[in-house]
Order: structure tokens, then C-alpha cells, then sequence
């Protein structure tokens, strides 16, 4: 009975909570009848609102989504064309709105006062520009705010930027706000600020050193790439230690690097397209947590920083600086390194057989967590990735210096190797044949060096091979047969005078056609193989003749014998002959 009892009391609850939740996710009457007039109003062409019926609770229609403890509609992602703000009339409980990518009309009253407070805002990608819709400075709750790229052009200088730096995720980039920010200061509660390509100018001291607020900095996040921002970077860096991103690249700063730059723990770095000076020490940085040194075309000198504590790295792009000496042995220790250019420096020295330990496959995720677009220089020009998605693969650039010696057969043991470029050096050797073994190689340039011998015939293994460049070098002999190899222009081989076959115009001679290790072509195997057969046949005619002919005319006692065999086998042959034509005549 107790039993019973108990069974019965755990189904009421279930029923009790099943009537309470229901009540509680029940659309609001209100905002169901204020949003079904708002479908209304609004073209739809794509039927994203098909969902929005009297038939369903409007907290289960498609972009709406409600308070479960009210049931009040607090957030739209909307994808219309035309908006006007009497279609948010009475929506008061609204704190998301999503309009990001849309072509839509915004017809809003400039003295139109929303009845709601938004905390996220969503524009990206929009036309909402020229100026900044005065509604928007209403919206004093905002925590997020995304306007990229929806052509805002023109501002109010001092309303614009008091809005914005109070909010704790701002995104204003890809816009032509055209300003000067030397008097601009961020709140202590900024926490994610990204104003790339927005055509800034000025200092960026007051933005860096001045924090409006009480308290410590909460900046994690800081883009002001592809800008014209210029002068020198302050010395007040201790004040941002919370800071993990920091992109300043493509502007136009100079000077020094300050020393106040070690106590962030930076996980990518990138001042590239700069016009920085003076040595770059390992020092300099806190190496635990970088992911990503972009130091990229500056003027930087010295020795290279030897990041061997930077266990962590997974792109370090140091291309077009003034850096000098050898390549440092501690990049070799760097196994969850992606990408390594070191291109256009004045490096010497031989290549480390050791670079071979970097793009361990055991310490590469496929997620490679970019914020940006990564520039690099592969298949003869500059291109544009984003690897945001996957990159597992690996890209090696040493080109443009002044190394030396031949190039590390082990370094053709990196797997993963996507892109390969070591020209404009003086490199010398041969081609190590294990470069057959770089199955995922799309780009290999070893162009304007000093390698001799043959093209290895394991260069036909790179089926993927998009841009092959051996331009320039004294390789010699045949170029490899194979459909990868043949479907090269003849840039790919210029400038090699003893080199011959196609792609070149110059054929190949007898005593210029090589094999290097590899078997001869096919119809060479089959020449090979009658002239053999045929010598055989001559030899074994020859010897069987003089061995039966020499041995009749030598030997008397064999010759006797052979003539009455034979004349014994006349006769026998004639009794037949005769025999055959008495049955038949």
C-alpha cells in the first residue's frame, strides 16, 4: 500500500511540474500579438518567419527566443529588408537582437526612443551607414556590440567613442571612421576592442596608457591592424598584463620595442608591416603562452630571438627584417610549429639537420585558432589563408639569405610539409632523393642556388605538387619523366644549361639521358630486351653449328658413322616415298 501510495504521489509531481513548466515557457499574449504584427510589416522573402503562426507558441517560432521564467520575447535574429521602429513597438523585454549580414532599409525616426535596453547588438555587415543611427546611443545596458563592415563613415566624434569604449565586446572594424584617436581611453571594463581596417589615425598612447574607471584592465583582446595609427608604442604595457591578442600590424609605428612588453603573457603577437627597429631579444617577451610572432617586414636587427622556451609556438613569420647570423638551434625544439619563415634577412650558415623535430604530428591539433588572416608567401606569391577551420600542415620559407652547404636530407622527413621555399641562397649538393617522401607538398622553390647533379627521380612522388621551381642551379642530366613533372612550364627548369627533356625545348642524347636510381623507360626496357634475345640466338646458331660441323670434320670415326645413319635414312625414305605412290597413282 505504501508502495502504491508512493507511486502515486511521484506521478501528481510529474504532472504538477510538467503544468508548472508549461505555464512558465507560455508565450507572452502581448509580445505574440505584437510580433505577429510585426511579420506583418516586414518582407520576408527568404520565409524565415513561416514558423510564426497563432497556431504555435511564439517562444517555439524560428529566431525568437523568450525568458523561461516569463515567457517574454527577449531576443530576434532577424533577416528582413525593410525595418521601421514601429515593428518594435511594445517589445520591452528585448535584450539580443541579431541583423548581422542583411541588406535590409532601416527607415527609423531619428528621435525614435526604443522602448527596450539592449545588452547584445548585432549589425555586422550591413548598410546602416553613413552615419551612426542616433537610436543606438540610447541603448546604455549594452554589453555587445558588432557593427563591422556596415558602412558607418561618419561620427560624432566625442559621443561615438565615450558609447563605445564603456562596452565590454566592441567590434567597429571594416568601416571608414576616418578619425584620430590620440585622445581616446578605454574603460577598465573593455574587455574584446577590435577597430582593424576603420583608416584610424594618430597615437595610440591615451588608448594603451589611460583607462577611464576605477580598477584594473580587463582588455584581453586588442585589433588596430591595417590603419594609419603612427609614432612610437608607450612603455605602459604592466597596465594591460590581462591581455592575450595583440594586433598592431600594418600601420605605421616605429621605434623600439619597450621593455614593458615582457610582463604580457601574449598568446599572439603581431606587429608586422611596421616600420619597428633595433634587435629583438628573446628577452623581450614572455614566451610561455605564444602561439603566434608575426614580426614580419620591419626593420629589426641583431640575432634572431631564440624562442627554445616558446614550446607552445605555432607560427613564427620574422620575413624581411635585418636579422643576422645562424638560424638558432632552439627553433629546432619548437614541435607544434606550423608555419617558419625566416625569408629575406641576412642569415648565413648552413640549415639545421635538426629542423626536421618541428610540425611534430603528435603535437598538432587540426584546429588553428586565427583571428585573422594570415599572409603567406607560397606558390611564387603573396596569398591570403584563413586557417581558422583546420591546418595541419607545415610551411618552411628560408629564402633570400645567405645560407649555405647543402640542404638536410632529414628535413625532408617532415610529413606534414605543405610549402617548401629555399631559394635565393647558396645552397649547394645535390637534391637529397628523400624529398620523394613529402606526399602533402603543394609549393617546392630551390631556385637561384648552386645545386648540381641530377633531378631524383622521386620528385615524380609528389602528386600534389601545384608550383615546382628549380630555376637557376647546374642541375643536369634528363628531368624526370611523370605526368606531376611534365605538366611544368619551362620556367620551372630555366637557367639549368645541362638539363634536358620536356618540359625543355632541349632533347635529350644518348649519353644525356640518366636514370639516377630509378628504372628506364619503358620502351627502353623492351629495346634492351630484343637486342639481348637476338645477340642469344646469334651465339647459340653459331656454337651449335661449329660444335656439330667441327666435330664430323675432326673425328673420322664419327663422320663414317653419321654417313651410313644418313644413307641407311635415305633409303628409308625413298622404300616409303615409293610405296605411298604405287597405293595412290
Amino acid at each position: 500500500m505504501a508502495r502504491f501510495a508512493s507511486q502515486i504521489s511521484s506521478v501528481l509531481l510529474f504532472l504538477l511540474f510538467t503544468r508548472s513548466l508549461n505555464r512558465v515557457m507560455s508565450c507572452n499574449e502581448n509580445d505574440e500579438r505584437l510580433l505577429l504584427i510585426f511579420k506583418q510589416g516586414v518582407v520576408d522573402p527568404d520565409n524565415k518567419l513561416s514558423s510564426w503562426t497563432s497556431e504555435e507558441d511564439c517562444c517555439l517560432w524560428e529566431v525568437v527566443h523568450c525568458d523561461i521564467t516569463t515567457g517574454r520575447a527577449t531576443e530576434l535574429s532577424l533577416f528582413t529588408h525593410s525595418l521601421e521602429e514601429k515593428f518594435f513597438a511594445g517589445l520591452s523585454s528585448l535584450t539580443t537582437l541579431g541583423l548581422s549580414s542583411n541588406s535590409f532599409k532601416s527607415d527609423f525616426d531619428p528621435k525614435w526612443v526604443p522602448s527596450f535596453q539592449l545588452e547584445t547588438l548585432y549589425m555586422a555587415n550591413t548598410s546602416i551607414g553613413p552615419n551612426v543611427p542616433p537610436w543606438l546611443y540610447t541603448q546604455q545596458s549594452l554589453r555587445e556590440l558588432n557593427i563591422s563592415g556596415s558602412g558607418i563613415s561618419t561620427i560624432d566624434k566625442d559621443i561615438f567613442w565615450n558609447f563605445v569604449a564603456g562596452i565590454e565586446y566592441v567590434d567597429i572594424s571594416n568601416n571608414l571612421i576616418s578619425d584620430d584617436i590620440s585622445g581616446v581611453t578605454l574603460s577598465a571594463n573593455v574587455s574584446y576592442f577590435y577597430a582593424s581596417h576603420t583608416s584610424l589615425s594618430g597615437s595610440v598612447f591615451s588608448l594603451l596608457c589611460q583607462l577611464e574607471g576605477n580598477g584594473e584592465s580587463k582588455l584581453v583582446e586588442l585589433d588596430l591592424s591595417y590603419n594609419h595609427l603612427s609614432g612610437a608604442l608607450p612603455d605602459c604595457w604592466t597596465n594591460r598584463k590581462s591581455l592575450e591578442f595583440l594586433s598592431l600590424g600594418s600601420n605605421k609605428l616605429i621605434g623600439k620595442v619597450p621593455p614593458s612588453f615582457a610582463s604580457l603573457g601574449l598568446e599572439q603577437l603581431d606587429l608586422s608591416d611596421n616600420s619597428f627597429s633595433s634587435e629583438f631579444s628573446s628577452s623581450m617577451l614572455n614566451w610561455t603562452n605564444l602561439r603566434f610572432l608575426i614580426l614580419e617586414k620591419n626593420n629589426f636587427s641583431g640575432s634572431l630571438p631564440n624562442p627554445y622556451m616558446a614550446r607552445s609556438l605555432e607560427v613564427l613569420k620574422l620575413r624581411t627584417n635585418q636579422f643576422m647570423g645562424n638560424i638558432p638551434p632552439g627553433i629546432c625544439m619548437l614541435s607544434s610549429l606550423r608555419i617558419l619563415e625566416l625569408a629575406d634577412n641576412k642569415l648565413f650558415g648552413s640549415i639545421p639537420s635538426c629542423l626536421c623535430n618541428i610540425t611534430n604530428p603528435n603535437n598538432i591539433s587540426s584546429y588553428f585558432d586565427l583571428r585573422e588572416m594570415m599572409r603567406i608567401f607560397t606558390k611564387g606569391r603573396e596569398l591570403d589563408y584563413q586557417f581558422a577551420r583546420y591546418f595541419r600542415s607545415s610551411v618552411i620559407d628560408l629564402s633570400g639569405n645567405s645560407l649555405s652547404g647543402e640542404i638536410p636530407k632529414e628535413l625532408f622527413s617532415i610529413t606534414l610539409m605543405w610549402s617548401l621555399n629555399l631559394s635565393r641562397n647558396h645552397l649547394t649538393g645535390k637534391i637529397p632523393k628523400e624529398i620523394g617522401a613529402l606526399k602533402n607538398l603543394e609549393s617546392l622553390d630551390l631556385s637561384h642556388n648552386r645545386l648540381s647533379g641530377e633531378i631524383p627521380s622521386t620528385i615524380s612522388n609528389l602528386s600534389f605538387l601545384a608550383c615546382l621551381n628549380l630555376s637557376y642551379n647546374n642541375l643536369i642530366g634528363q628531368i624526370p619523366l611523370g605526368t606531376q613533372i611534365q605538366g611544368f612550364d619551362t620556367w620551372s627548369f630555366v637557367g639549368n644549361h645541362e638539363l634536358c627533356g620536356d618540359p625543355l625545348p632541349k632533347k635529350c642524347n644518348k649519353k644525356d639521358e640518366t636514370h639516377d636510381d630509378s628504372k628506364p623507360p619503358e620502351g627502353d626496357e623492351d629495346d634492351g630486351f630484343l637486342k639481348s634475345m637476338y645477340l642469344g640466338m646469334g651465339v647459340g646458331f653459331a656454337a651449335a653449328f661449329w660444335g656439330i660441323c667441327g666435330s664430323l670434320f675432326l673425328i673420322r670415326a664419327w663422320r663414317h658413322r653419321f654417313f651410313r645413319w644418313f644413307d641407311h635414312l635415305t633409303d628409308q625414305l625413298y622404300v616409303a616415298f615409293t610405296l605411298w605412290f604405287k597405293r595412290f597413282g
